[in-house]
C-alpha cells in the first residue's frame, strides 16, 4: 500500500478544526486479487491520523496486541494484529453502495516503526489546526 499526502484540502486556513485538517491524498493498493486507487481526494482527516499514531504507539510499546481505527472518510478501517507468531495488518476500504475492498498483509514491528515515522513527517508538514478531540470524545473541534 502506498499513500501520498498532497496537502490540505483548503490551503487558506481559517482556524476551524474540521475544515482545515482534511488532507488531499492518493491511496494505492495492489494485491493478487484486486487493485484500488483513490486519486488526489480530500479523504483523510488529521485527527484520524493522530488516532492511528496513538494506537500504533500502544502496539509498539506492547500495551496492546491489536488495534482498530475507523477513519471518518472514505470509510477506511485499519486493523493491526500483533499476536504471537502472527503479525498482520488488515485494511478495509469501503465506499457505501459502491465498492468494498479488504486486504490482509503480513507486517513486522519494523513496518510499524516506519509507519510511525511517516506519520510524524505528515504532522511536521501539515500540523494540526485547532484542538485535537479524539480517544473517546465527541470528535468536535474548536
Amino acid at each position: 500500500m502506498q499513500v501520498w499526502v498532497h496537502g490540505r484540502q483548503y490551503p487558506e486556513l481559517t482556524g476551524d478544526y474540521w475544515d482545515d485538517n482534511w488532507l488531499r491524498v492518493t491511496i494505492q493498493f495492489h494485491n493478487n486479487n484486486s487493485d484500488f486507487i483513490l486519486k488526489n481526494e480530500p479523504a483523510i482527516h488529521l485527527g484520524d491520523l493522530y488516532q492511528l499514531h496513538f494506537e500504533c504507539e500502544e502496539l509498539k510499546e506492547g500495551k496492546k496486541e491489536s488495534v482498530e481505527v475507523e477513519f471518518t472518510e472514505p470509510y477506511l478501517q485499519f486493523k493491526f494484529d500483533f499476536k504471537p507468531k502472527r503479525a498482520e495488518f488488515r485494511l478495509i476500504l469501503e465506499i457505501p453502495t459502491v465498492e468494498k475492498h479488504e486486504y490482509t498483509l503480513a507486517v513486522s514491528k519494523n513496518d510499524l516503526k516506519l509507519l510511525l515515522t511517516q506519520l510524524d513527517n505528515v504532522f511536521t508538514t501539515c500540523p494540526l489546526i485547532g484542538n485535537l478531540k479524539i480517544f473517546g470524545t465527541d470528535g468536535a473541534g474548536d
